[in-house]
């Protein structure tokens, strides 16, 4: 039986098309971005200035007894009105046995400002969150100061933008 032209128009483009498609391999999943302990403790605080930097200070300790690796990070994860932007990734400094301080500051322009929250994040993955404070109006404002949130606040159960790459959040020697 004879196609019409039509048909055979068709036929010919899907099989042109279908040729053309590079094949695609079955998917694997990606890596965690960073690794990090699965068990941490740690205490945050966070002020807004006037000029809309936001710094952030406190300390992480690994639980022991962590088998310790030496690539183990942390960060800190900021929740602005409609993004999620994790921070630059830190080294402990006292390894599995002590805290290990840390003092950052954003400049609130890096997110959609107003900032909301930031945390203190341990590892990638469900329940990475340790700490966790509502970034609060600038300091001097006469307004309540940043507080304490539950890692499990609706502000910070979001997740970061897929893809965008790390923040710039700095050492901020003068926030200690």
């Amino acid at each position: 039986m004879k196609r019409p032209p039509r048909m055979r128009l068709l036929v010919a483009a899907v099989t042109a098309l279908t040729l053309a498609t590079p094949s695609v391999a079955m998917a694997t999943p990606d890596p965690p971005p960073w690794m990090g302990v699965t068990c941490a403790g740690g205490v945050l605080t966070v002020v807004t200035t006037p000029a809309r930097t936001i710094t952030a200070t406190g300390w992480i300790l690994p639980c022991a007894p962590e088998p310790w690796e030496p690539d183990y990070r942390f960060t800190l994860m900021y929740y602005g009105v409609s993004s999620v932007r994790q921070g630059q990734l830190l080294e402990y400094t006292a390894g599995a046995t002590g805290q290990t301080h840390f003092a950052r500051s954003l400049e609130a322009a890096e997110l959609d400002y107003p900032v909301m929250a930031v945390c203190l994040v341990a590892h990638p993955g469900s329940g990475g969150r340790l700490a966790c404070a509502a970034a609060g109006p600038p300091e001097g404002s006469g307004l309540p100061p940043a507080v304490p949130i539950s890692v499990d606040d609706p502000i910070v159960r979001r997740l970061p933008v897929p893809g965008a790459s790390p923040v710039m959040d700095t050492f901020c020697g003068t926030c200690v």
